[in-house]
């Protein structure tokens, strides 16, 4: 905070499925599975920010405002995977696992988007906290 303006603010942000999806839900439970834990916690996500957590180590609390955002897009199989399997623990994971898990993947997505068109939701979440 040391570093703004006078009235200026610092946003932070968190992209995050939205989870009241059926089938984003259901991913996400597969993937959770596969990886052994819990997603938000092993990509460092935002599900679960509060602006206390955020600044839990800061000097002080600054005067935050915290916002939920929801948005939607509809993109190609191949891009919906792309973007998951770009999260840091796939990476570690190994190769041949990973490369199984998106072929059994891409098969229960199919089932669902059979155009190969995936419309994913997301929930943004938003925390601006404003300098003194």
């Amino acid at each position: 905070m040391r570093v703004l303006r006078p009235s200026g603010a610092l946003a932070l942000w968190w992209n995050n499925p939205a989870l009241d999806v059926p089938w984003q839900a259901e991913q996400n439970r597969r993937v959770e599975e596969f990886i052994g834990g819990d997603v938000a916690e092993k990509r460092g996500s935002g599900r679960r920010a509060h602006t206390e957590d955020v600044f839990a180590r800061a000097p002080y609390m600054p005067a935050c405002t915290r916002h939920e955002i929801r948005w939607s897009r509809t993109v190609p199989l191949d891009t919906h995977l792309a973007n998951i399997s770009s999260y840091s623990v796939f990476l570690v994971l190994g190769e041949d696992a990973t490369a199984a898990f998106f072929a059994e993947e891409r098969a229960h997505l199919l089932k669902t988007f059979p155009d190969g068109q995936v419309e994913e939701s997301y929930k943004i979440i938003l925390i601006v906290a404003q300098a003194a």
